[in-house]
């Protein structure tokens, strides 16, 4: 794929996150027998910010929304995958960052949450991703959906996408391990001091990072054989849409977990799940 074209794709990723937030917040609140607010809410909610007294402004804002653009573009142009992997941790460092810059107790118990589901959820990702390389014998994404095209779904990619389906909540910072914000018991934690358009341009972040994980599995870990150029691109969009969707029904269903349950729960299922996948992949199932 060339610059340009993932370059288009990356604006329309940035551009189209919010309504796709708008969609899965008019999807939750009919789960939960809600009206819920118009699609383009979380439009109206970013323009309010931008337009609010900032007292809290920091480059750690900008450098989060820059990471995940950046880790977008990359996936769009379907290069260097440890390059993504290094773009995605580094946005969760600079959200990390800022709220231990703070100084806001709620903001610190926030920034030790988040490094602590990263730190075991990170592992995760990158030995499903390790598993579809040893079967690619690449690190380089394109080879990785070359190889899913030709091959389908085998028993380690099985394991992988499992893998990636119980991190992916994690990695969206939605329910049940939303820990790092919390509402109800950390106020908000990493973005408890954020405002205005810090707060904005998190927020913005957050939503097209959710967009990003579930465009990475459709993308990448669940191949549709045959599937070139303009068909590509629109499976993709449908397959990223329903991942959406189931993301936001789990939210909607399930309580917040406890931080020592999520990270036993990680711990032992999804951990091993990982690992199963790499076992199969060096025996070339």
């Amino acid at each position: 794929m060339s610059y340009l074209q993932a370059g288009i794709i990356t604006i329309l990723c940035i551009l189209i996150a919010p309504l796709l937030d708008g969609i899965m917040r008019k999807w939750r609140a009919r789960i939960h027998s809600r009206m819920g607010p118009p699609i383009h809410q979380t439009y109206l909610d970013l323009l309010k910010l931008f337009g609010k007294e900032d007292i809290s402004r920091s480059i750690l804002a900008v450098l989060y929304i820059a990471c995940v653009a950046s880790a977008t573009f990359i996936l769009a142009l379907q290069g260097d995958l440890l390059s993504f992997v290094y773009l995605l941790t580094a946005s969760s460092v600079c959200l990390v960052l800022y709220s231990l810059s703070m100084g806001n107790p709620f903001g610190v118990v926030g920034g030790g949450r988040e490094v602590m589901m990263f730190v075991i959820v990170e592992p995760v990702m990158a030995a499903a991703f390790l598993s579809c390389a040893i079967k690619a014998g690449s690190f380089n994404i394109s080879h990785l959906i070359t190889w899913g095209n030709v091959y389908g779904v085998q028993i380690s990619s099985l394991f992988a996408i499992l893998a990636m389906f119980l991190a992916m909540q994690a990695q969206m910072g939605k329910l049940p391990f939303d820990l790092a914000e919390a509402e109800t018991e950390l106020i908000g934690g990493v973005l408890l001091e954020a405002s205005g358009p810090t707060l904005a341009l998190f927020k913005w972040g957050l939503v097209l990072r959710q967009l990003l994980i579930a465009y990475l599995i459709a993308f990448v870990f669940i191949p549709w054989p045959g599937a070139t150029g303009a068909s590509l691109f629109i499976f993709t969009a449908i397959k990223t849409f329903i991942i959406l969707f189931l993301a936001t029904t789990v939210e909607a269903l399930f309580p917040r977990l406890r931080i020592d349950q999520a990270l036993g729960f990680y711990a032992r299922v999804l951990i091993a799940a990982s690992f199963m996948a790499i076992a199969f992949s060096t025996l070339g199932v």
